[in-house]
């Protein structure tokens, strides 16, 4: 598992998928970085099946987490899995400076 700190700049939210967008930035052996990273929160596809009740609260729980990072520009840590999709697993708020 990988963790990216960041602060969110959006949330895209449908039946289907889920996406959430932080921009990190920070200082590298001297230099500055900036990056831009999509992170999945989910994936239903278009099938109609029933979402495990234990997984639909763990979700509301980070989209409700992540809102309230982006509405008060609270710096986040992410943790997410390390292939492609980059799902998120655990979302960490950070108290403002």
């Amino acid at each position: 598992m990988a963790t990216t700190h960041g602060k969110v700049t959006s949330l895209s939210l449908s039946r289907a998928i889920g996406k959430v967008y932080v921009h990190s930035s920070g200082i590298i052996a001297g230099f500055p970085l900036e990056s831009d990273h999509a992170f999945l929160l989910y994936r239903d596809g278009s099938a109609p099946i029933a979402i495990d009740p234990t997984e639909m609260v763990k979700r509301n729980w980070l989209i409700g987490l992540l809102q309230r990072a982006l509405g008060d520009q609270l710096s986040v840590t992410i943790s997410h899995s390390t292939d492609e999709d980059a799902e998120v697993r655990g979302v960490t708020l950070h108290a403002p400076k």
